[in-house]
């Protein structure tokens, strides 16, 4: 099984990218993409059971695994997972040629108990029955995480 969820020579392009993210209802001005094209990890072969794991051990390393108000908040979190994710993607013998990994920030209004206010967690894409699609995850806690169709219309940026 491989960690991608495309062969080496498909790959996703970023106006794929943006379509995706349009259809969920997020507005194009908030969406930024830095790549022509993007490789989709796998859930179930990289995500879930060796980036988690790898992703908790680095924060520990850092000494980022913490969560400190005003110094490192879910900000902070969603955005080195986001560049250490892509880091990994970089030096990874045999990846897709010419490509970032579909992995990135995503800013948005939480909905908890009735109240909001602002977060930030790690938005993904990846193939489910064949087709691309979202997924987010948590690198404060490190878990693939639901979001609402409310929450994922609140975004107010998202850079894959």
């Amino acid at each position: 099984m491989s960690i991608w969820d495309i062969p080496a020579e498909q790959r996703i392009t970023f106006g794929e990218v943006a379509t995706l993210l349009i259809e969920r209802e997020i507005q194009p001005n908030v969406i930024h993409t830095s790549r022509l094209y993007y490789a989709l990890p796998s859930l179930d072969a990289w995500l879930k059971p060796i980036f988690a794991l790898d992703w908790e051990l680095t924060k520990k390393l850092l000494k980022i695994d913490a969560f400190i108000p005003a110094a490192n908040e879910c900000a902070d979190f969603a955005r080195v997972c986001a560049g250490y994710a892509n880091l990994l993607h970089a030096n990874t013998a045999g990846r897709p040629p010419e490509s970032g990994l579909a992995f990135g920030e995503f800013w948005f209004t939480k909905q908890v108990s009735g109240m909001s206010g602002g977060h930030a967690v790690n938005v993904f894409l990846h193939r489910l029955n064949g087709k691309p699609t979202l997924g987010f995850f948590e690198p404060q806690n490190s878990e693939v995480i639901d979001l609402t169709a409310g929450e994922i219309s609140s975004a107010h940026f998202v850079r894959i």
